[in-house]
């Protein structure tokens, strides 16, 4: 009984400390975008990654990393692998509200740039981003 419930813990442990590495391993270097929801197979969400998947150019020039995630599961989009891993610190850390559908826009810095509650065109994303000093830079290095 012990063993069992010390490898469950380690699992959890192990899950917990992944999640959060695989965030700050981001710092300075992407941008993150997190869709939460509590039902993956709702409109908005299938939407929402229909979106991703249609500008995915625009998402690589922007820097922009794509975690979904659920309760007791997450992704990461951009690995281009429908396995979900098990684990729900990520939503829980990000939720801010019981809305069913979430999207959290992090910067470079590590920062909350963009909370919104529903289907958000790809459009008010990127003007989002390209309106941040640091994305502003990069546009006008990249002219030179």
């Amino acid at each position: 009984m012990k063993k069992i419930v010390f490898s469950i813990l380690m699992i959890l442990l192990t899950t917990f400390a992944t999640v959060a590495q695989n965030m700050s391993s981001h710092q300075w270097k992407e941008r993150i975008l997190i869709v939460l929801t509590t039902d993956s197979s709702s409109d908005a969400f299938k939407k929402q990654v229909q979106l991703f998947e249609n500008n995915r150019p625009g998402l690589e020039e922007r820097k922009l990393q794509i975690y979904l995630a659920s309760p007791d599961a997450y992704k990461n989009f951009n690995a281009n692998d429908d396995r979900w891993n098990t684990g729900g610190s990520l939503y829980k850390k990000y939720i801010s509200k019981d809305s069913g559908f979430e999207l959290v826009l992090i910067g470079l810095d590590g920062s909350i740039k963009l909370r919104t509650y529903s289907l958000t065109p790809m459009e008010d994303i990127f003007v989002t981003i390209d309106g941040m000093p640091m994305r502003r830079s990069e546009i006008k290095r990249n002219k030179n």
